[in-house]
């Protein structure tokens, strides 16, 4: 039997999501809330005068946080690695080969994580793919047998 009422929490134009807090709960927040209660500055007015701070004044520690904060941390590149898979074995294959290949001491630790996420993410792919073209052959089979 249907539900007659309505929900009291329908998503009505009334009943929107609020806008929230850019970040979460995180340091930086708590230390620009206590900032804020403090001083009565918003996080502009911080960087305004970290800004000041380090190019008019030519505070080390205000260029310092300038920079950390403008300019983003390098992210680790890996070097290039070489070698051979066979990519007709089945996935949980390929990432036992490659388990026994950092083992051996030929690839190391984050060169192989790599490379098994990128096989695991390449199982998935494939399996979406595969689910996919079965869930189409069942929706044929179906039409077929209620055709008649």
């Amino acid at each position: 039997m249907p539900n007659k009422n309505p929900p009291s929490n329908a998503w009505t134009s009334g009943n929107q999501p609020q806008p929230a807090n850019r970040r979460g709960r995180a340091s930086k927040t708590k230390f620009f809330d206590a900032f804020k209660r403090l001083y009565g500055w918003s996080e502009d007015d911080f960087w305004d005068h970290v800004a000041n701070e380090a190019i008019i004044n030519k505070e080390k520690d205000a260029v310092a946080a300038m920079l950390r904060a403008c300019v983003p941390t390098p992210r680790q590149k890996l070097p290039q690695v070489q070698f051979q898979r066979d990519k007709t074995k089945p996935y949980h294959e390929q990432i036992d080969d490659m388990i026994d290949l950092v083992a051996a001491g030929d690839l190391s630790p984050d060169e192989g994580s790599e490379i098994i996420a990128q096989i695991k993410n390449a199982a998935g792919v494939y399996e979406q793919t595969e689910i996919t073209k079965r869930l189409a052959e069942l929706e044929d089979a179906l039409k077929g047998l209620l055709s008649k």
